[in-house]
C-alpha cells in the first residue's frame, strides 16, 4: 500500500465519518462543525485527484462561506428557540416613525431624480 493510497483511505474515511455525523446528531452546531469537516474531506479528495481550483472552490465557497452562514444563523436563531420572548419589536412607535422617515426620504429621492 503506497503512501497515496493511505491517504486518500484517511480522507475518505473522514469524509463518511462526518457525514454520518451531520445526518445523525441532533444538535444543529455540531452538526454544522460536522459539515464542514465533510466539506474539508471533499476537498482533500480533489486535491488528490489533482483538481487544485475545484478544492480551492470547494473551500472558499463551502467551508468559507456556507457553513459560516449556517453556524451564524444557528447561534443567531438559537436565543429565540430557548427563551419565551416575544419575537416581535418591542418598540413599534419608534419603529414606525423611522420606517414613515425612511419612505419620505426615498420619496424625495426617487422625485429629485426623476
Amino acid at each position: 500500500m503506497t503512501i497515496q493510497q493511505l491517504v486518500f483511505i484517511l480522507i475518505s474515511a473522514l469524509t463518511l465519518v462526518s457525514a454520518v455525523v451531520v445526518v445523525t446528531d441532533r444538535n444543529l452546531f455540531r452538526a454544522a462543525i460536522a459539515l464542514m469537516a465533510s466539506f474539508l474531506g471533499v476537498a482533500g479528495l480533489y486535491i488528490l485527484l489533482e483538481a487544485g481550483f475545484l478544492a480551492a472552490a470547494q473551500l472558499l465557497v463551502y467551508i468559507g462561506a456556507i457553513s459560516i452562514l449556517m453556524i451564524f444563523a444557528i447561534m443567531m436563531t438559537r436565543r429565540l428557540m430557548q427563551t419565551s420572548e416575544s419575537p416581535f419589536n418591542s418598540q413599534p412607535i419608534l419603529g414606525a416613525i423611522t420606517a414613515l422617515l425612511v419612505v419620505v426620504l426615498l420619496g424625495i429621492v426617487v422625485w429629485q431624480t426623476w
